[in-house]
């Protein structure tokens, strides 16, 4: 059983080349702009279990501020909780964030996953089951 005693979030900032931000607030844009430079901040989420257990998530474009605060929020709601019920959690934090986007709540999720992998050695394909050889692609946007 692994019991979630710590979670940690590290906020980061970093320069992106040839990345160029157009626009400012929710009209901005990342485009490719050769030679460009964007300083760009992000967070990552560890999620540490009493048996050693460890899960990570580096966010990407969804890594906001708003997403930030609203991770932040959530990650005390981890402590003393069973790192394997993944599901219950999920519906826990799903409801605790009910008002907002859900942004804040991806990168846990993720982290959580990726504990389970690690310890079960497997991917999360083979945790899910994995039969499939081929999937559609689909593209999607908020």
């Amino acid at each position: 059983m692994s019991i979630i005693d710590r979670v940690e979030i590290h906020e980061f900032t970093f320069e992106a080349k040839n990345l160029h931000l157009k626009g400012a607030g929710a009209h901005a844009s990342i485009t490719y702009v050769k030679g460009a430079k964007t300083t760009l901040t992000k967070y990552a989420v560890v999620i540490r279990a009493k048996d050693g257990a460890r899960g990570e998530y580096v966010t990407l474009w969804g890594g906001t501020r708003p997403a930030l605060a609203q991770t932040l929020t959530l990650a005390p709601h981890l402590l003393g909780r069973n790192a394997d019920h993944r599901e219950e959690i999920y519906d826990d934090l799903k409801r605790e964030l009910r008002q907002y986007d859900h942004f804040g709540h991806g990168p846990i999720d993720i982290a959580l996953w990726d504990l389970a992998g690690k310890k079960f050695g497997a991917s999360v394909s083979q945790l899910l089951g994995g039969y499939r050889k081929r999937l559609k692609a689909y593209a999607s946007t908020y």
